[in-house]
């Protein structure tokens, strides 16, 4: 298994106060399309770790590392996907790792 640290931002549009996107709901897919989770990582510190518990008021962003253990053979070509909680048809948005 690798580790890959992609570096993301989540923005909060609407109203309110609270944390855009739960790390239930982030994963990444590589070319075998088995999904890999951030909570079943074993990446120990991430430096600039993204907490995902921090509030955020509408307009504002938060940012930071995420680290996910991928096979070797996944590294080339992972997508990071997040996962709608609230869309009807459980929508699926993907992003290229760079």
């Amino acid at each position: 298994m690798e580790q890959v640290q992609p570096a993301a931002e989540g923005r909060k549009p609407g109203k309110g106060f609270e944390s855009p996107f739960p790390p239930s709901r982030i994963f990444v897919v590589g070319g075998s399309n088995l999904p890999y989770s951030v909570t079943d990582s074993s990446c120990g510190g991430i430096p600039a770790q993204l907490h995902f518990r921090t509030n955020v008021r509408s307009g504002g962003r938060i940012t930071g590392n995420m680290c996910f253990s991928v096979r070797k053979t996944d590294v080339r070509s992972l997508l990071l996907m997040y996962e709608s909680t609230f869309s009807p048809d459980n929508r699926q948005v993907f992003f290229r790792v760079r």
